[in-house]
């Protein structure tokens, strides 16, 4: 006899209650960038994303949603969305947790660096 399965419960530690993907879509949708700036995209994007973590736009603790989700939204190339990423991660804005991706402030991401 089989056990009925059960959604997993668990919560991780870096996501906020009530926080989904779909905040960051949300965002993501409201994003414009200029293409006429000097500045490249994957910065403009990253600042965007940073500006409202701080302002709680975006709630800490929310996962990112996959890249190609965001590359249509954005309507940029899947390298573009990468290197917003790698932005982000290199200023201490990403918290990874085996597939998922938390956007989280950085003193949080301070705390618990990733690992290679």
């Amino acid at each position: 006899m089989t056990s009925p399965t059960r959604p997993c419960t668990t919560v991780h530690p870096y996501s906020s209650p009530g926080a989904s993907a779909s905040d960051v879509i949300a965002f993501a949708r409201e994003t414009a960038f200029n293409r006429a700036k000097p500045e490249p995209i994957y910065y403009q994007l990253g600042e965007s994303i940073m500006r409202a973590l701080h302002q709680r736009r975006i709630p800490p603790g929310s996962p990112l949603p996959s890249h190609r989700a965001l590359a249509g939204q954005w309507r940029v190339t899947l390298a573009t969305v990468r290197s917003t990423i790698n932005y982000l991660d290199i200023r201490g804005y990403l918290h990874w947790a085996g597939q998922r991706t938390y956007l989280v402030e950085p003193q949080s991401a301070a705390a618990s660096p990733r690992s290679p």
